[in-house]
């Protein structure tokens, strides 16, 4: 005979809920997301790298939403190498891909064991 403990241990096993728990502190605790927290914390921490990347960001706006401007296109392309060369933005771009793809890899395990697409947004929206 199984004391109750046990049995609730063991209910807990079981649990869909608790399952998922698991699976997010398992990635919580993986290398790729630890480095990502890391490099986001010192890409937040450097103000000149925050803001090389803002102002580049900024300037691709201008660009997309068609305010074209005389130097932008050279101004955006100086500011693409500096963005590039800058260690602090490589390592958070690179931790990113990294934890990106160890999402999808996750969502592909899932949808593969359930059938279907799991994270996937089969579009819609609540406004119409």
């Amino acid at each position: 005979m199984t004391s109750i403990n046990e049995e609730e241990r063991m209910k807990e096993m079981c649990d869909p809920v608790e399952k998922a728990k698991e699976f997010a502190k398992a990635i919580v605790e993986s290398d790729a997301h630890k480095k990502f927290v890391l490099c986001n914390n010192s890409l937040q921490n450097d103000l000149a790298s925050k803001m090389l990347l803002a102002k580049y960001q900024s300037k691709q706006r201008w660009l997309r939403l068609g305010r074209f401007e005389p130097g932008l296109l050279d101004e955006l392309r100086d500011l693409h190498i500096k963005v590039s060369q800058n260690e602090v933005i490589q390592n958070y771009n690179k931790s990113a891909s990294e934890l990106t793809e160890l999402l999808a890899k996750t969502n592909d395990l899932i949808s593969e064991k359930i059938g279907r697409q799991f994270a996937y947004n089969e579009g819609g929206s609540c406004c119409g």
